[in-house]
């Protein structure tokens, strides 16, 4: 193989992993551009159902806390009835 077949076969292999890293770089650049507005939108959303979620499940953590006020009741009159110390809470 003579000197002029060497070099247009590196340059051949040059060009060709040069290729292949330029695609790499592109496809990388455009990935990297659709998931941050993906994340974007993700987020977005995110956000406005967990604003949301607080305002109509409120009412539904203070039926918890009603609950939880009647158990309590309920353990301090069985212990009166029982004759037994008061509970302590533990909130």
């Amino acid at each position: 193989m003579n000197s002029a077949e060497w070099i247009a076969l590196c340059g051949l292999a040059f060009s060709i992993v040069a290729a292949i890293v330029g695609m790499g770089m592109r496809l990388t650049w455009i990935l990297g551009k659709e998931f941050a507005a993906t994340r974007q939108v993700l987020m977005e959303k995110l956000d406005y159902h967990e604003a949301h979620d607080d305002e109509r499940f409120s009412h539904v953590d203070q039926r918890f806390t009603d609950v939880h006020d009647d158990i309590w009741q309920l353990r301090v009159e069985q212990a009166k009835r029982n004759g037994d110390a008061t509970p302590i809470r533990r909130d």
